[in-house]
């Protein structure tokens, strides 16, 4: 799955690995701790609630510029998946916005049929996905490297002054 979210890659590579504030932008999250760290490996408890459950899942997140991975902690496994395993990549955009790409793998640990599986992975993208643009917006409202709603890129920059200059010059040419 690709979005495009109107920040740079560092801004959207730093929300993505804010952990602590996962709870502020996932409705289901109540608690997400980095209990160990080392270089660019980050051992992450998350804990979810699931209907009346609280569940909790620990991942170990690899970091890079431009691209997080994560995978369960074999140290903890899983009651409820034995492979929950994906990747983010952020890369910029001709248009000054960063393209964002999301990949998911799950592998139940519990007797579930194919076809719901598929759902749950479905579900799991759709989430995923919908909280980081709003994520970004809001951890970076104050920044100067906005992108303006009216300057998707610099090409439509440039056809709107075009526009603006040529429109402009008849107006002047006609009232003459």
């Amino acid at each position: 799955t690709t979005l495009q979210v109107p920040r740079s890659v560092a801004s959207v590579m730093h929300v993505l690995t804010n952990f602590a504030r996962y709870p502020e932008w996932l409705d289901d999250v109540r608690e997400c701790v980095v209990y160990a760290r080392t270089g660019t490996e980050y051992r992450v408890r998350m804990t979810t609630q699931v209907l009346m459950w609280s569940v909790v899942t620990h991942m170990i997140h690899e970091v890079g510029d431009d691209t997080m991975t994560w995978r369960l902690d074999p140290d903890y496994p899983s009651p409820i998946f034995r492979r929950n395993e994906g990747r983010w990549h952020a890369r910029p955009s001709s248009c000054g916005q960063c393209v964002l790409e999301h990949s998911i793998v799950l592998d139940a640990a519990l007797p579930i049929p194919e076809g719901m599986l598929q759902m749950v992975t479905r579900e799991a993208t759709r989430r995923a996905t919908s909280w980081v643009g709003p994520a970004v917006e809001s951890a970076t409202r104050d920044a100067d490297e906005v992108v303006p709603w009216f300057v998707k890129c610099f090409h439509c920059h440039d056809n709107f002054t075009n526009r603006t200059r040529n429109r402009t010059d008849t107006d002047a040419r006609t009232s003459r």
